[in-house]
């Protein structure tokens, strides 16, 4: 059980997900887990940059526009 202690490391879960969706379009894109916005806490869980702009055909890649 998890206790108000213990934090549930899931965003490594979540970043490998995220690649497994993107599928083949995964490997123009640069994943940056736990990308720092400025001083903690602030941060997001995954960065995902289309730095080639390659034109995502997955449904997922339409959310990030």
């Amino acid at each position: 059980m998890n206790t108000n202690d213990e934090k549930i490391q899931w965003n490594p879960a979540f970043d490998a997900a995220l690649q497994i969706e993107f599928g083949d379009e995964a490997k123009y894109l640069e994943f940056d887990p736990e990308h720092l916005i400025s001083k903690k806490p602030m941060q997001i869980d995954v960065l995902v940059k289309n730095e080639k702009h390659v034109k995502l055909r997955k449904n997922i890649g339409r959310i990030f526009r």
